[in-house]
């Protein structure tokens, strides 16, 4: 029988996570949380509360640890540290921000440490065993139209990484929450009332910042990976404007690709087979839009 996580009562969550930590799986990957950030704790315990809680004899892939630098800085304009497998990569973070500090640690850590696979900078859903890729720079609208698509019929696999195998035949979910930015919070709570949406991180370096849980039937399905289907860069206008996608080149999606993966020129003749290889298997567009309803049902036309 699997465990999830809020197999545990909140009391018994966060006295684990404090003392031995948690080993839960995100994605194909197994983690090791241990924190005594109170905020962390209630965010994390509502946004995972759906993903597997694995035992002590499981190789664990990354150990994680979020604590205060010192007592003073508990006190004093609090801050947070973020530890991977006691090593500190980034400067403290306000303690505010724990949550998002997390996330943003764990989309790092997955980009250096798994270089098993392609790892490209996207959101990735899927229907039907296929899978549109949508790559994207802040702002593009990538999230906000992952989170729709998500909660209108089609399956999340990933908001912030697309996982691509060795063979560059599939794609491996990688489902956690959902990272939507400034004004796509209301946008998405209104275009999605069923939306389980946790706490607003004001004033970060990216503007304000509020997690989307993922839906549980994407984190039930973990284990199916989706064939590559179609790669489509989109961009959100603010300007009320018609839905247009515009057929692209594969060659331009190549050198376009290119500067959205993580580990490309590490992985070298072995990242550039993966990505011509997923390109010329799929369909290639950009996508602009204003309206989600009409966006969506652009890419259901793709079917």
């Amino acid at each position: 029988m699997i465990l999830i996580l809020s197999t545990y009562s909140k009391k018994e969550f966060c006295q684990r996570i404090k003392t031995t930590g948690l080993n839960i799986k995100i994605g194909p990957f197994y983690i090791k949380l241990t924190s005594n950030i109170p905020s962390l704790l209630d965010n994390f315990y509502f946004l995972y509360s759906d993903c597997a809680i694995v035992g002590d004899d499981q190789y664990i892939d990354f150990h994680i640890c979020l604590k205060p630098p010192s007592i003073f800085r508990r006190w004093y304009r609090p801050q947070v540290n973020f530890f991977l497998n006691e090593f500190r990569p980034f400067k403290p973070l306000p303690i505010d921000q724990t949550m998002a500090f997390f996330e943003w640690g764990l989309n790092w850590t997955i980009a250096q440490q798994a270089l098993q696979y392609l790892i490209i900078h996207a959101a990735v859903v899927e229907k039907e065993g296929k899978a549109i890729i949508l790559p994207g720079m802040p702002g593009a609208g990538k999230s906000t139209l992952c989170a729709a698509m998500a909660h209108h019929g089609w399956r999340l696999l990933s908001d912030e990484q697309a996982l691509i195998t060795k063979n560059a035949a599939e794609i491996v979910p990688l489902v956690r929450p959902i990272n939507l930015k400034n004004q796509s919070i209301e946008v998405i709570k209104n275009f999605c009332p069923d939306a389980q949406f946790g706490q607003i991180f004001k004033q970060t370096s990216r503007g304000d910042i509020c997690h989307v849980k993922a839906p549980s039937d994407a984190i039930a399905k973990i284990t199916e990976t989706a064939q590559p289907f179609a790669i489509i860069f989109p961009s959100f206008n603010n300007e009320p404007s018609p839905t247009k996608l515009t057929p692209m080149a594969k060659g331009e999606t190549v050198i376009e690709l290119i500067n959205h993966c993580f580990n490309y020129s590490i992985l070298g003749l072995d990242g550039f087979n993966r990505l011509t290889t997923v390109v010329e298997n799929s369909q290639c567009f950009s996508l602009s839009y204003s309206d989600l309803t009409s966006a969506i049902s652009t890419l259901d036309e793709l079917y």
